[in-house]
């Protein structure tokens, strides 16, 4: 039997914010009836066997276009993300270095920017 997910639930489990969400499924990455359905006009079930299938082929896309050099253990340091955000004077010093990333959400961020680069270029 399919297992649905609130906007909540699904957030809690994939670690995105309920707004990232919301983000994807305005831009069209999540498709309705196929990644969510709308039993009514304001509430949202996301269907967690596709979310599963959209996370691994995203990753699956994303670990074929990442230079194997990006992926050493110099470049991903933390299972963890930093909320640190630079002040501009250590910013401008060179003092600032940015937070680690896990690699998953690398390659989601990855994937998000080129959908939304190649879709603006192709708008044009």
């Amino acid at each position: 039997m399919e297992e649905y997910l609130t906007v909540k639930e699904l957030s809690d489990r994939i670690k995105f914010s309920k707004q990232t969400l919301y983000n994807f499924i305005h831009k069209r990455t999540f498709d309705l009836n196929k990644h969510y359905v709308k039993p009514t006009p304001k509430k949202i079930l996301f269907k967690w066997s596709e979310i599963k299938k959209w996370m691994e082929q995203s990753a699956e896309i994303e670990n074929n276009d990442i230079d194997p050099k990006y992926l050493s253990e110099n470049t991903i340091h933390s299972d963890t993300i930093s909320d640190q955000k630079p002040s501009s004077k250590a910013f401008l010093k060179g003092c600032w270095t940015p937070p680690t990333i896990p690699i998953q959400r690398v390659a989601l961020r990855l994937r998000f920017w080129s959908v939304k680069i190649r879709r603006y270029v192709t708008n044009r």
